[in-house]
């Protein structure tokens, strides 16, 4: 087998670095002049976790709150566009996607927007405001 074959994404080679975790997220201005454009990974430590989604998303919460929405869905773990595309309720998808080979190709639709922010310093304002 190859080296890294079923580790840790990653375990194929070592490490190139390490990278730089931070509890407080940066203003974009420092942001962007410390790590876009150096290109240096940055972990944001609990980044979202003053968000709805990170507070309450779970297969029960998204089921009862967003279970109509229909959302595009593949099948195959391996990446494969021959094999097409389905589109099902999100609960129909949460109930069996554990237990099967079907992963969500979606973006997040409109009505679960008001649950996720996504942080000041990654929105394209940020980085000019």
């Amino acid at each position: 087998h190859p080296a890294g074959h079923l580790q840790p994404l990653g375990s194929h080679r070592p490490a190139e670095g390490d990278v730089e975790v931070v509890d407080e997220v940066p203003h974009p201005v420092e942001f962007y002049e410390r790590y876009v454009k150096t290109g240096k990974p940055l972990l944001f430590r609990g980044g979202t976790s003053n968000s709805r989604a990170f507070q309450y998303w779970s297969d029960a919460y998204l089921a009862e709150k967003f279970g109509s929405l229909v959302m595009m869905t593949e099948h195959g773990k391996k990446e494969d566009r021959t094999k097409g595309t389905s589109y099902v309720q999100l609960k129909t998808f949460l109930s069996r996607y554990n237990g099967s080979d079907e992963y969500m190709v979606e973006t997040l639709p409109p009505k679960m927007h008001d649950d996720f922010q996504l942080l000041r310093c990654l929105l394209c304002g940020g980085f000019t405001s």
